[in-house]
Order: structure tokens, then C-alpha cells, then sequence
């Protein structure tokens, strides 16, 4: 038996085990969703958050069932940014202000992590991919630029969860009927 004629078989059946694989994952992080709603629900009612931080916080909970269509954009977008950081002080400037927040307070990281499990069950390929192409492409940027500009690389605070989160704060400023696609 040769390849071609094994490939379509396993392929015809490794589709409804992928889709009962993926409606299982689906069913057990229902509590997850669950708990990112009640606690990002709290913390918007919270009066010390600045404006982008509970812009996140909605962001992410308008994401949790998924967004597929903003991580494949990512992929265009994200080379685009970092050509942007590297010759825009006030670009990096905004990503390193908007991370700041997210530094000082344990219930937004923790809301964030909790995301972030959730993007990762939702798109088990495409989270990693997205996150290994932002760190490939944004932390040299971030390095370069601030090299250009007589500057110490940025330190060890912004890392790619943080330039993913001022990109999806952006793209659902620019189109916020596409975040929901996915």
C-alpha cells in the first residue's frame, strides 16, 4: 500500500475525531468562558481602570467564544506594526504606556491569562502561530527602534501579550464587527 493510498482514509477518518476532539475542549472550557465574564465584568465596574485597560477587558470578553479572523490578520498585520515601531518613537511610546497598566494589576493579568487559555482552545494552531510570528517580528522592531533613537532596548515589561493586546485594541477600534468573526 503506498501513501496516496492511505492519506485520503486517515484523512476521512481523522475529521469527525478532530471534530468531536474539538466540541469536547469546547464543552470543558465553558467555565473558563464563564468565569473571564464574571470577572471582567467586575473589574469594568471598577472606577481606578484607565480607558484602555477596560477597552481590553471588552475586547476580550466580546473574543472569548473566539477570533479566528483577527488572529489570521494578525499575520498581515503584525510586519506592518513593526515597521511602525522601528521609525515611531510615539508608537512605541503607545504600546509601552498601554502595557503599564497590566503591570501594576494582578486581576487584569490574571483576566488576561485566563484569555489566553481561552484563544489557545479556541484556535490551537493559530494562537501559537500568531504568538511566535508578534514575538518574531515585534521584539526585534521594539529593539531596533529604540537602538535608532539613542535608547536602551526596551526592558523585559513588553513582551508579545502585550503588543497583541495594543494590536487587538486596535483592530477593534478600526473594525470592531470584524473582531467578532471567528
Amino acid at each position: 500500500m503506498s501513501l496516496w493510498t492511505v492519506l485520503p482514509v486517515a484523512i476521512a477518518a481523522a475529521l469527525p475525531i478532530s471534530t468531536i476532539a474539538a466540541r469536547e475542549v469546547q464543552r470543558r472550557v465553558q467555565p473558563a468562558r464563564l468565569e473571564l465574564a464574571r470577572r471582567g465584568e467586575e473589574a469594568l465596574k471598577r472606577d481606578d481602570l484607565s480607558p484602555e485597560a477596560k477597552n481590553s477587558i471588552e475586547f476580550m470578553l466580546e473574543t472569548a467564544f473566539g477570533m479566528r479572523g483577527l488572529l489570521v490578520g494578525t499575520l498581515v498585520i503584525i510586519p506592518a506594526v513593526a515597521v511602525g515601531l522601528v521609525f515611531s518613537a510615539q508608537l512605541r511610546r503607545s504600546v509601552e504606556k498601554s502595557t503599564a497598566a497590566y503591570g501594576r494589576d494582578q486581576d487584569l493579568q490574571e483576566i488576561d491569562a485566563l484569555h489566553s487559555a481561552l484563544m489557545l482552545a479556541n484556535n490551537p494552531v493559530l494562537t501559537p502561530l500568531s504568538v511566535f510570528w508578534i514575538a518574531a517580528w515585534i521584539v526585534p522592531a521594539l529593539m531596533i527602534g529604540r537602538l535608532f533613537n539613542g535608547k536602551s532596548p526596551p526592558s523585559a515589561r513588553v513582551t508579545e501579550n502585550d503588543v497583541m493586546r495594543y494590536v487587538e485594541r486596535r483592530a477593534l477600534a478600526r473594525a470592531p464587527l470584524a473582531a467578532s468573526v471567528g
